[in-house]
């Protein structure tokens, strides 16, 4: 009896060789093309056989679920982008199993559904750089907060300006709100018809 291991084996080694000619070929054909060094064979070769569909179930009509080997995600849809046409599918990935496989491109990257599916099926096999997806996620988190506090920071000038030509500051300005705020509504109504002229009651 021929043993399982052995021909497994055999079978994959000569899987392997097939894929380094097929690849090897590949770039002597194309000189321009650098060829792939053993690393990059090896990298290439385990994702041949890496992929498996991930089944997706819509149970709202708006979230697609889905879930593979602990990774669980969630393909959702930004009604405004797509009110303007814009790519609108975002995804989200849960990795339970602790193997850096979470994402979440809100906010980041917007897709097509069948991309969205596709990046999903990329980070099971391994294909998606979800590390440098990250870096790059955070530097664009850094420079919206930047122009978000650059943004808060000139309008804050523009108001102190406008306190300044009124002669009060920002702290007298906030007690001043608070006193309003105490008003109750006869006494802001008695104050709006002494601004239109008709002065207090009873004088």
């Amino acid at each position: 009896m021929k043993s399982w291991t052995g021909t497994s084996a055999l079978s994959m080694t000569r899987n392997w060789r097939s894929a380094v000619s097929r690849l090897t070929s590949d770039a002597e054909a194309s000189p321009s093309r650098r060829a792939p060094d053993t690393e990059e064979l090896k990298r290439r070769y385990n994702a041949m056989g890496k992929r498996k569909e991930i089944k997706f179930l819509c149970k709202d009509g708006q979230t697609r679920e889905g879930r593979q080997d602990g990774v669980m995600f969630w393909i959702r849809k930004d009604q405004k982008r797509e009110q303007v046409g814009l790519p609108a599918f975002y995804v989200a990935a849960n990795d339970i199993k602790g193997k850096g496989r979470t994402i979440y491109t809100a906010g980041h990257e917007y897709f097509t559904l069948e991309g969205a599916k596709e990046l999903c099926q990329q980070i099971m096999a391994g294909e998606a750089n979800l590390g440098e997806r990250k870096a790059r996620y955070a530097a664009e988190d850094i420079e919206k907060e930047r122009r978000a506090v650059a943004a808060a920071t000139e309008q804050a000038k523009a108001f102190r300006d406008k306190l300044e030509a009124a002669g009060i500051s920002y702290h007298e300005l906030m007690a001043l709100e608070q006193a309003h705020e105490d008003l109750g509504n006869m006494a802001h109504n008695i104050l709006l018809g002494w601004e239109n002229g008709e002065g207090f009651p009873h004088e």
